[in-house]
C-alpha cells in the first residue's frame, strides 16, 4: 500500500475532523475536500504555539483602552477553558465578548487592516478551545461522507447538461422543497438548485471520484446556473458589475466559484482556477455590494484564493480590493453583533446556548461560524497576503502576567 493509499484509509475512518493529524489536514486539503476555514483552525490549533499555560492580556498601546478590556476579559476565560470548567457558559461568556470586540473595535481605515488581522488572528486559537471543550462542532461532518444512492444520483444528473427549468418536475424536487425552494420564485430556485448540486460534487469529491469527472460536473452546473440566470433575468450582462438588485447572488455563486475554483487548483489547473474564483467579483464595486458580514467575508476568500494562484501583475489590486472588502466586513459585522447584543439584553428569556437562536419570526447568529469565521477569515488572510504560516501565527501582541 503506498503512502497515499494510507492516508486515504486512514481518512475514511475519521468520524470527526478533530481526529485528523496535520499530515490528514494537508492530505484531505490538497488531494480531496476540506473547507478553508476548517483546514486553518486545524492547523493553528495543532500547530502553533497558543498560550496552552499561563496568565495573558493584550499588550498596551496598540488599541483604546475600551478593545484592551474586552481583550483582557477573552484571554482571563483561558483558566476556566484549559480546566474544562462549566464549559457552556465559559463559551457563552466567550461568544458575548466578541460581538462586543467586533462592535467596539474602530472603524478600519486601508493602512490599519493588515495590523487588526493580526490581533483577530492571534484570537483563532481562543475560540476554537472554548467551542470544542463545549462540543461545538467545528465541522458538522466527517471529512469523508457516506455517498448513499439520494447523494449519488444527484452528482449523475450533474455529468451530463441539465436545466434548472426541468427540476421542479424531476427526481430532486422533493429534496428542493424540503430546502424551502417556492418554484415560482426564480432567486429560491437557482440558490437551492446550484446549492443542491454542488453539495453532491463535493460528496464525490470526498469518496475520491476522477477528477476530471469532478471538472465536468462543475462545468455542468455552471451552464445550468447561468441559463437558468440568463432566462429569468437574473445574470450579469457583457461588461455588467454587480448592483444592490442582483447582490444575492453573491450568496450560490460563492458556494459553485470556490469550491469549483478549489478543485480546479488542486488539478493544477491555476489559470482556470483564477477565473472561476473571480468570476464578476474583480470589480472595485464590490465591496459596496458586500451585504451579509458571513457572505462578504466568503466572496473575500474567493479573492484570497485568486491572490493565491494569480500572476505578480494582479496581485496588488487584489490584495486593495480583499483589504476594502475586509473593511466593509467588519462594519456590517459591527452592525449585525450590536443587533444581536441588544435583542440579547432585551430578551433575557431566550436560551442563547446554541449558535442560531430564533427570536420571534427572527433568525439570529450568536455563536460558532458567526462569531468564529471573522477570526478564522483573519487568519486566511495573514496566511495569503502576509505570507504568515498557519504554525508560526504571531501571539506576541499578548503578554504573559504571571
Amino acid at each position: 500500500m503506498t503512502d497515499l493509499q494510507e492516508l486515504d484509509a486512514a481518512l475514511g475512518r475519521i468520524d470527526n475532523v478533530w481526529e485528523m493529524s496535520p499530515a490528514l489536514v494537508e492530505y484531505a486539503y490538497r488531494h480531496r475536500h476540506l473547507n478553508t476555514y476548517v483546514y486553518a483552525a486545524l492547523l493553528v490549533a495543532k500547530t502553533s504555539s497558543w498560550p496552552r499555560e499561563g496568565r495573558f492580556r493584550l499588550r498596551r498601546g496598540l488599541y483604546d483602552s475600551r478593545v484592551e478590556n474586552i481583550v483582557d476579559q477573552i484571554l482571563a476565560l483561558l483558566p476556566a477553558i484549559r480546566s474544562g470548567a462549566d464549559p457552556r457558559r465559559t463559551r457563552l461568556a466567550l461568544t458575548q465578548l466578541l460581538n462586543e470586540l467586533y462592535v467596539a473595535l474602530p472603524r478600519l481605515s486601508l493602512p490599519e487592516v493588515p495590523s487588526h488581522m493580526s490581533l483577530l488572528a492571534a484570537l483563532v486559537f481562543i475560540s476554537l478551545a472554548a467551542d470544542r471543550a463545549d462540543s461545538i462542532p467545528l465541522w458538522f461532518h466527517p471529512p469523508v461522507r457516506v455517498m448513499d444512492r439520494d447523494m449519488l444520483r444527484r452528482f449523475q444528473h450533474t455529468l451530463e447538461p441539465f436545466d434548472f427549468e426541468a427540476l421542479s418536475d424531476g427526481p430532486h424536487a422533493e429534496e428542493l422543497i424540503k430546502r424551502g425552494v417556492q418554484f415560482d420564485i426564480p432567486e429560491s430556485v437557482v440558490t437551492a438548485a446550484t446549492i443542491l448540486f454542488v453539495q453532491a460534487i463535493i460528496f464525490a469529491v470526498e469518496n475520491g471520484k476522477k477528477p476530471e469527472t469532478v471538472r465536468r460536473a462543475y462545468q455542468n452546473v455552471e451552464q445550468a446556473m447561468r441559463r437558468f440566470e440568463t432566462s429569468h433575468g437574473l445574470h450579469l450582462g457583457p461588461g455588467e458589475c454587480l448592483d444592490a438588485r442582483r447582490a444575492g447572488l453573491l450568496r450560490y455563486r460563492n458556494t459553485l466559484y470556490l469550491y469549483g475554483g478549489n478543485h480546479l487548483e488542486r488539478m493544477g489547473d491555476t489559470s482556470e482556477a483564477k477565473r472561476w474564483y473571480l468570476r464578476e467579483i474583480d470589480t472595485p464595486e464590490l465591496p459596496e455590494f458586500l451585504r451579509f458580514y458571513l457572505t462578504g467575508l466568503k466572496t473575500t476568500e474567493r479573492l484570497l484564493r485568486a491572490h493565491t494562484v494569480a500572476q505578480n501583475p494582479l496581485r496588488p489590486f487584489l490584495r486593495r480590493l480583499i483589504e476594502r472588502s475586509l473593511v466593509v466586513c467588519q462594519l456590517r459585522a459591527r452592525h449585525y453583533c450590536a443587533e444581536v447584543l441588544e435583542t440579547r439584553r432585551s430578551a433575557p428569556g431566550i436560551d442563547w446556548s446554541w449558535p442560531r437562536v430564533q427570536t420571534g419570526s427572527k433568525l439570529l447568529f450568536f455563536g460558532g461560524e458567526a462569531t468564529r469565521e471573522p477570526l478564522l477569515a483573519a487568519l486566511i488572510y495573514c496566511r495569503v497576503v502576509q505570507g504568515v504560516r498557519y504554525a508560526n501565527t504571531d501571539y506576541s501582541i499578548f503578554e504573559r502576567i504571571d
